[in-house]
């Protein structure tokens, strides 16, 4: 898992973070305020796997 596995998009509601699956992408179920907080969580992600 890298960083090309995920994909950060603006909504009105925030920064939501989806996930490469197989050919698609999966919404996560996160919403966050920031691009930052976005990116720390997909950093968390990558260290934990």
């Amino acid at each position: 898992m890298s960083a090309a596995d995920f994909r950060i998009r603006k909504t009105t509601r925030g920064f939501i973070i989806s996930q490469r699956v197989g050919n698609g992408w999966e919404r996560l179920a996160d919403v966050h305020p920031t691009r930052e907080a976005a990116r720390a969580f997909i950093t968390a992600a990558i260290d934990r796997s």
